[in-house]
């Protein structure tokens, strides 16, 4: 596994805002499919939420940047 860019879109199933939000980010993955556990993880930390909340990612797109 190597660590590579990627750029994901994506929204939250059960938030109230239903727009779109991109991040690129690295995470380790086997080419061209990152680990999805680790690309929720670097999700989650982009976004301030309140304890105990639990939102459903919704994967929209998923490429590898150069």
């Amino acid at each position: 596994m190597f660590k590579r860019k990627f750029l994901v879109s994506y929204h939250f199933q059960n938030d109230n805002y239903k727009g779109v939000n991109n991040l690129t980010t690295e995470v380790f993955g086997f080419f061209p499919y990152p680990n999805l556990d680790k690309l929720r993880h670097e999700i989650y930390k982009h976004h301030v939420r309140e304890e105990g909340q639990y939102y459903n990612i919704v994967f929209l797109s998923v490429s590898r940047v150069e």
